[in-house]
């Protein structure tokens, strides 16, 4: 089993607006249980995680920092949520604030580098977000998503160009002018 992400445990505790106390109440749990799993002095039980990602509205491979995969709870799994979800990813930001945005795609979004070099625009966070696998996708993946997205928009555009009447682009080129 992987080892929790305590920051983002509190994290996702703090966002609920609930303290140590609560959320061990709430499970079921010893009072200070939550306190030791926050510090990294125990792991919860697989039944324990679960409950916790419930609660949490959180998915399970999100608490464990799971990279390679999108593990998520049977309640946060089917497509239409994930639909539901998508018409908010307006921005990097708007996918970093979902917590329950697949991980690969959140992955993309952590990388500001990359995301400013391939200028991903409203649209297309849009688009990418609304992709849902069951295994979910890497953060390659949703790169390769949006390079197959970008070249699906411009064979559209060439085929709605080339209906048009007028000089095609490729053939109002002169090629013997660059001849040396």
């Amino acid at each position: 089993m992987s080892e929790l992400n305590t920051v983002r445990l509190r994290l996702a505790r703090e966002r609920l607006g609930k303290n140590q106390i609560e959320l061990s109440k709430l499970l079921g749990t010893a009072p200070g249980l939550v306190g030791q799993w926050e510090r990294g002095d125990k792991e919860p039980s697989l039944k324990k995680l679960k409950q916790l990602a419930k609660a949490l509205d959180v998915r399970v491979g999100w608490l464990l920092d799971d990279h390679e995969g999108d593990l998520t709870l049977a309640s946060t799994q089917s497509v239409g949520n994930s639909r539901r979800r998508s018409d908010q990813y307006d921005s990097r930001e708007a996918v970093l604030a979902d917590y329950q945005a697949p991980a690969g795609l959140r992955d993309l979004a952590n990388d500001g580098g990359l995301v400013t070099a391939l200028g991903i625009d409203a649209r297309e966070w849009s688009a990418l977000g609304s992709c849902a696998f069951y295994d979910g996708l890497t953060k390659d993946g949703y790169c390769a998503a949006l390079m197959i997205l970008r070249t699906c928009a411009i064979e559209a555009r060439r085929r709605e160009l080339g209906g048009k009447p007028g000089r095609h682009v490729a053939a109002a080129v002169d090629e013997t002018q660059y001849a040396s």
